[in-house]
């Protein structure tokens, strides 16, 4: 379940960085500094729990039931993976090769 919930992460990932909404540092850093964080104390349902449910539940029926669906029936194309944005800096995928 662990590497079926990290690849679903990091598949995301490349698609964020291959399309320019973020740089593969910045991803890092977000992923570090604030989902990793918060999820190495609650799980992502105590987290939905604790601080989502009761202030945002109608806002979250409408995201699981619309962005989030179609976010998980569409998957990231070959193209992303082989994008300059992913491919390129100092602290992109391209640069960890071999480690």
């Amino acid at each position: 379940m662990l590497n079926r919930l990290q690849g679903a992460l990091l598949a995301e990932a490349f698609r964020l960085v291959g399309e320019g909404y973020i740089s593969a540092e910045d991803l890092d850093h977000t992923v570090k500094d604030g989902l990793g964080l918060r999820w190495s104390f609650l799980g992502p349902f105590e987290d939905h729990r604790a601080q989502c449910a009761r202030r945002y539940s109608g806002l979250l029926r409408a995201l699981i039931t619309g962005f989030y669906k179609e976010l998980a029936g569409s998957s990231a194309g070959p193209a992303v993976y082989q994008s300059p944005n992913v491919r390129g800096g100092d602290r992109g995928v391209a640069a960890s090769a071999g480690n």
